[in-house]
């Protein structure tokens, strides 16, 4: 026995049979789910068990597995009890704890709690993942794998390998022979922390009630539905069972809700009728498959737009995996619809953590990729940091955005850049359409589905007159609003004043604006000083790239308080006024709006299509460098674009040509 338990009437049991351990385990079959009610023989003789009895009948149940590398511990019970048992039993300096909910407050009683990726995945859904006590439920291992793919579906090796079995913590439930579903530390529910796949056991038990002795059944693998380029479907496989995972064929991801993919489907597709010109490259690459078997790392915004250019990608025979280039950026219908219908890996969900964030990169770059296509050049970053081991496999990328472009640039400049990347954000047909008239419509609808707000009369100030901030400030002023311009750059502060705004610096037009908007990709350029002369009631948004664009720290730091007073609209109080932030100082058209518009987005796409064929194409010619969008690329894109919209340029005649080459001709 050990010390005197915090409840008189509760005393613990040191070492307890297995036989009272295991049946509290299986009355709590929430802990079942982790197979503490079928553990082996072996590592019962190298855990430690404690038992929390009332009279004769076990309260609380808690073990920590010692053959473990990490050592977990599972507990489950009443509160009480449990905390009588990490008082006066458990001695353990650091724990990893699985337990239900109510378990943590005695957990948290006697350890600090800290949030641990791996202590959240292992927290179970009683509701949905509910193995009957007659199910066979065991430690996966290395030996398991092939049933491990054959239960989360086809192309999971990239994920699921026999190391990973060996090295993490996984348990099945089994039908006689057949894995029917599987719990593990890789997988969480934002809502329910289900750290469970697979609900077949349910439909299996219906076909079989009472049945101790269930037979072997391999049941029926859901639907699949893979679009032709010309819109027909072809159905694989049988339909699924009412409650049979969805996505059991479906490759490794991490989304939302697959319930969402229907809704999701028509939105891309009618995303993909404002891009014919992706639609027709998609069309001639689903022909040529010039890249089969190439594996494509993506890291962009995951819409319905982006969505299309995964399918044109998939056509074209690669093995794409997609992942999210900003937190808040996720339309988390579009990313379901990939997984479901499309059959694409997409590791993204709508207001993911920092961590998180990360987490999905990696699980991208866990497909060893040939090709990067960046948003920013996180993945590209990461790749030169954490995960070299990867760069020997990859042969060329692109970049998406301005941001990215510069710190390629920079990486290039120190020689540090290991593989050659085309700047798509570079292409005539992609920052002065895309950046200008998609972000200028955009940024503005973000800001007033945010706020609601008239703009008429509002003086709005602008910070950046690249191509984004020019097209924001024209549909400002579109819109009736007075606008300022900031600027650092005295070529791009010109051509603002000759546009017709009014150009001042930061400190000068903090005093004067009611809505700030950020178009830089600097860092601070709202910073702690702008905020003290602010007017009561600023609005502050973002539509550079990263989160740094406004000095949100400092904010903070002034503020008596924060508190989100809209949707997106986060209230920061600093005494005598108040200044409000939108969408966390990210992307405010992504997080409040739908991003850009299809018709501009058709454009960029087609451009990074283009630019991966242009990378295979030219394989092993190009040095590590940041290279343009190849002139004729821009205007093979440009003259489908017109064509596309009804419209055609003119022709020189054979003599304007010779003209316009001539130096001869004059008064």
């Amino acid at each position: 026995m050990t010390a005197a338990p915090l409840l008189p009437e509760i005393r613990l049991a040191d070492q307890p049979s297995a036989e009272s351990a295991r049946a509290f385990f299986q009355r709590d079959r929430l802990m079942s789910a982790y197979a503490l009610a079928d553990i082996d023989a072996a590592e019962i003789e190298k855990a430690r068990w404690w038992t929390a009895m009332r009279g004769d009948v076990v309260v609380a149940c808690a073990l920590v597995v010692e053959a473990l590398p990490f050592r977990p511990c599972f507990a489950s019970g009443e509160s009480e009890a449990l905390v009588s048992i990490f008082q006066g039993g458990i001695r353990e300096p650091r724990i990893v704890v699985a337990t239900p909910p109510p378990g943590r407050l005695a957990v948290e009683s006697v350890y600090r709690f800290e949030r641990v990726e791996k202590m959240h995945r292992m927290a179970v859904s009683v509701a949905a993942f509910r193995p009957r006590l007659t199910h066979g439920v065991r430690r996966l291992g290395p030996e398991q794998l092939d049933d491990v793919i054959d239960l989360y579906g086809h192309a999971s090796r990239t994920y699921f390998t026999e190391a990973r079995l060996e090295r993490e913590i996984y348990f099945g439930v089994y039908i006689g022979t057949t894995l029917v579903s599987a719990a593990g530390t890789h997988v969480r529910s934002r809502l329910s922390n289900i750290a469970a796949v697979g609900r077949r056991a349910q439909r299996a038990a219906r076909q079989h009630p009472g049945d101790r002795g269930l037979r072997p059944t391999r049941l029926p693998r859901s639907r699949t539905v893979h679009r032709r380029p010309g819109g027909a479907s072809l159905g694989l496989g049988s339909d699924p069972g009412e409650d049979e995972m969805t996505t059991s064929t479906a490759p490794h991801h991490d989304v939302v809700d697959i319930g969402l993919a229907d809704v999701g489907a028509r939105r891309v597709e009618w995303a993909g009728r404002e891009m014919p010109v992706l639609a027709a490259i998609r069309t001639r690459l689903a022909k040529e498959r010039p890249f089969a078997g190439l594996r494509i790392a993506a890291c962009l915004h995951v819409t319905t737009e982006t969505a299309n250019l995964a399918i044109a990608l998939r056509d074209a025979g690669a093995s794409v995996a997609l992942c999210a280039s900003n937190p808040l950026s996720t339309q988390d219908d579009a990313a379901a619809a990939l997984v479901a219908i499309e059959g694409i890996a997409v590791f993204a969900r709508k207001g993911e953590d920092r961590d998180t964030y990360y987490r999905h990169i990696n699980a991208v770059l866990e497909t060893k990729p040939q090709i990067t296509m960046d948003d920013g050049a996180d993945v590209v970053t990461l790749l030169h940091t954490d995960r070299k081991d990867l760069l020997p496999h990859v042969k060329g990328g692109t970049e998406e955005t301005t941001t990215g472009v510069i710190r390629l640039r920079a990486m290039a400049s120190e020689g540090v850049l290991a593989y050659p990347i085309v700047a798509v954000n570079e292409a005539q047909t992609k920052h002065m359409f895309d950046n200008q008239y998609g972000t200028g419509q955009s940024a503005v609808d973000g800001i007033l589905r945010a706020t609601n707000i008239l703009l008429a009369g509002k003086t709005v100030v602008v910070a950046g007159y690249g191509w984004v901030g020019r097209g924001v400030a024209s549909r400002f002023r579109g819109m009736g609003a007075i606008v300022i311009i900031v600027e650092v750059d005295p070529l791009h502060g010109l051509e603002a004043a000759m546009d017709g705004y009014q150009v001042m610096p930061m400190a000068d037009a903090a005093r004067r604006g009611d809505l700030f908007i950020t178009c830089t990709g600097d860092v601070n350029v709202i910073a702690a000083k702008h905020f003290e002369t602010m007017k009561d009631g600023a609005i502050l948004a973002n539509a550079g790239h990263f989160n740094d664009e406004i000095e949100l720290g400092a904010l903070a730091k002034q503020a008596r308080s924060m508190r989100e007073i809209r949707r997106f609209v986060d209230e920061y109080d600093l005494g005598d006024r108040k200044i409000f932030v939108l969408g966390e100082g990210r992307l405010v058209n992504h997080v409040a709006a739908e991003a850009n518009p299809a018709a501009v987005m058709d454009m960029s796409f087609a451009n990074q299509a283009l630019s991966i064929e242009y990378l295979i194409k030219n394989a092993g010619t190009l040095a590590p460098q940041v290279y343009p969008v190849p002139r004729e690329l821009d205007d093979q894109i440009s003259r489908a674009k017109l064509e596309a919209m009804g419209m055609h340029i003119d022709k020189m005649t054979d003599e304007q040509a010779i003209y316009a080459k001539s130096w001869k001709a004059g008064t």
